[in-house]
C-alpha cells in the first residue's frame, strides 16, 4: 500500500506491505509527480514486506533524479528490504544514509 503525504517542505511516501511490478504504475506517477515538485523525499519502507527489483530500479532513478536537482531523496527499510535489495544488488539501498539528511519529525 502506497501513502503520501504532501507538505510544504517535503514529501513523506509510505510503503506498507508488498511492492510488486503491478503497482509500479501507481509508484512511478508518484515519484514523477514528487520530482516536478521539487521538494525533498522521505521514503519509508521500515513496514514493508517485500518489494521487486520494478520498484527498486524507480526508487534508483528517483535517487539519481533528487541528486541532479539538488534535493534530499532519504529512506529507511526492513531488514526484509535490505536483503532483497542486497541480494540484487542495490547496496546500499538508494536514499539510505543520504548525506547529512536527517529524518523531519
Amino acid at each position: 500500500m502506497l501513502e503520501i503525504s504532501r507538505l510544504e517542505k517535503h514529501w513523506f511516501l509510505d510503503i506498507d506491505g508488498e511492492l510488486f511490478i503491478n503497482a509500479a504504475p501507481e509508484l512511478k506517477q508518484v515519484l514523477v509527480d514528487w520530482s516536478d515538485s521539487g521538494r525533498d523525499l522521505y521514503l519509508d519502507l521500515e513496514r514493508a514486506e517485500a518489494i521487486d527489483i520494478a520498484a527498486l530500479q524507480l526508487f534508483r532513478a528517483a535517487n539519481c533524479r533528487a541528486a541532479d536537482a539538488g534535493v534530499a531523496f532519504v529512506s529507511r527499510v526492513s531488514e526484509a528490504v535490505a536483503t532483497i535489495a542486497r541480494d540484487a544488488g542495490f547496496d546500499p539501498f538508494p536514499g539510505a544514509g543520504a548525506s547529512g539528511a536527517v529524518w523531519p519529525k
